[in-house]
């Protein structure tokens, strides 16, 4: 339903928007449209406080998966060990989602523009998609729930949408990814 409502808005602000070359609905379509209607006021506060319902939403789930992959990845050797313990009370990764957070909250402070932030979050989530859909890929028999033709067609998706990234994104997203692959190259040759 909500893939529905956004296509559905899309499809609308693009047929009722502003015509190609101009600078379209600027960053925040929703209120340049509802003002280009007439229709402000509180409709203004809904969406707003729904776009910060949303991204608050977004931000939470994206602290609580990374500091449960830093939490899995530190049992497993690979990130500090300090970072493997659960509390007690709560069982969850508070320091995995301390750091976590500290993260986010660097990207987004010494970020140029908010969307650069977004942008590198896009990089690392599509970048986990695609690895997802390549690991699906070499799933067989009772375990394959798909056609490999959709885990294709996923791969595909991802990297179209990486390459729709700024190419600053592109470039600093396979750096960190080499400085990944460099510290756990350096991790390997400790264990050894």
């Amino acid at each position: 339903m909500v893939a529905v409502l956004y296509l559905a808005l899309s499809i609308v602000l693009v047929l009722a928007g502003p015509a190609p070359g101009s600078q379209g609905w600027g960053p925040a379509p929703f209120l340049t449209a509802l003002q280009a209607v007439g229709a402000g006021g509180a409709w203004s506060a809904i969406i707003t406080v729904g776009a910060v319902a949303a991204a608050a939403g977004a931000l939470l789930a994206l602290v609580a998966g990374v500091s449960r992959t830093m939490l899995a990845m530190a049992r497993g050797g690979d990130l500090p060990r300090p970072l493997s313990r659960s509390s007690n009370r709560y069982g969850v990764p508070q320091r995995a989602e301390v750091v976590a957070g500290i993260a986010i909250m660097l990207l987004v402070l010494l970020a140029s523009d908010v969307l650069v932030a977004i942008a590198a979050s896009s990089f690392g989530v599509l970048l986990y998609y695609a690895v997802a859909n390549l690991a699906a890929l070499t799933q067989v028999g009772q375990w394959r729930l798909f056609p490999k033709a959709m885990q294709v067609a996923g791969l595909i998706g991802c990297l179209l949408l990486v390459a729709a990234l700024p190419g600053s994104t592109v470039v600093s997203g396979v750096g960190l990814v080499l400085i990944g692959v460099l510290y756990r190259g350096i991790v390997l040759a400790v264990r050894r």
